[in-house]
């Protein structure tokens, strides 16, 4: 992942590209990033900051020049059947909110909405069943 600064943005929504998206912020910052299955490495590597820059340049050309705050490199967990698995667990007072692989950063808006209705018991936005853990047994 990059993070640029660009106060303030020119996007207004996220823009998702076939190798990566651009998720613009509030603050003015734009993070471009993409998942690569690769390693359990998690360096961050000039070849890599290259990609992600190539698709900023490919996505929203206008930010081809912004500043580069900050990068990282992180793990996405992902489960065999490629679907999260969210709601309330076995054990009281645990509830799951993981396995979104490479769309957690674009599904966390319906997600706070689940583990909310999951956490205070009120009903969910949609059937939870399909992302049970239990499916995975």
């Amino acid at each position: 992942m990059i993070e640029l600064e660009t106060r303030p943005t020119p996007l207004q929504h996220v823009i998702f590209g076939d190798d990566g998206y651009l998720v613009p912020r509030r603050d003015g910052r734009v993070l471009c990033g993409s998942t690569e299955e690769a390693t359990w490495d998690k360096q961050v590597t000039p070849a890599g900051l290259e990609r992600l820059v190539g698709r900023v340049r490919r996505l929203c050309p206008s930010l081809a020049e912004a500043p580069i705050a900050r990068s990282w490199s992180g793990l996405r967990h992902g489960t065999p059947d490629g679907l999260p698995i969210l709601g309330a667990s076995p054990l009281a007072g645990l509830h799951f909110a993981t396995g979104h692989f490479r769309n957690g950063i674009l599904l966390l808006p319906i997600t706070v909405e689940i583990v909310t209705a999951s956490v205070t018991g009120a009903a969910a936005p949609l059937p939870l069943a399909p992302f049970s853990a239990a499916r995975l047994a």
